[in-house]
């Protein structure tokens, strides 16, 4: 059995509302909703999971070039573009579906920037730098990081 881990996430749903209707408004509308969540925890032992597992290292060790896009986060670069790529591919690879959170708030999440951003560097500071840590020090049990 997988472990999992729950997170709170919000972001904006396109909601009906039968008591909007009006001539020029059509009752829906974005409005932010609160959901608890459930992912699968990254497994290193985990086959299906290996290629995410090395797209991870080559994040964290990819330094982009000066003239590239990226922001600094706590002294390590951060390639932006990787760091979107990375947290779409985990909710999309290890959101757990249930009634909770269903397909559709997916696809909200992934519709909404303002959820995808904290969402991924939270991912990145909480997850996959932990999970890169743990892969490095097995790849080369000598190196300090």
């Amino acid at each position: 059995m997988e472990k999992t881990f729950k997170k709170e996430v919000t972001y904006l749903a396109n909601t009906f509302d039968a008591s909007k209707v009006t001539d020029t408004h059509n009752g829906w509308e974005y409005l932010p909703v609160k959901k608890m969540v459930t992912f699968n925890e990254l497994n290193q032992t985990e086959r299906a999971q290996a290629k995410f597992h090395f797209r991870i290292v080559a994040f964290f060790t990819t330094i982009p070039e000066k003239e590239s896009f990226g922001s600094a986060v706590g002294g390590i670069r951060v390639d932006t573009d990787m760091a979107y790529d990375l947290c779409v591919e985990y909710l999309n690879k290890f959101t757990v579906l249930d009634s909770g959170f269903t397909a559709q708030d997916l696809e909200e999440v992934l519709n909404d920037s303002g959820c995808i951003v904290p969402l991924s560097m939270w991912l990145s500071k909480e997850k996959f730098f932990p999970f890169f840590l743990k892969l490095t020090a097995i790849m080369e049990p000598s190196l300090k990081i």
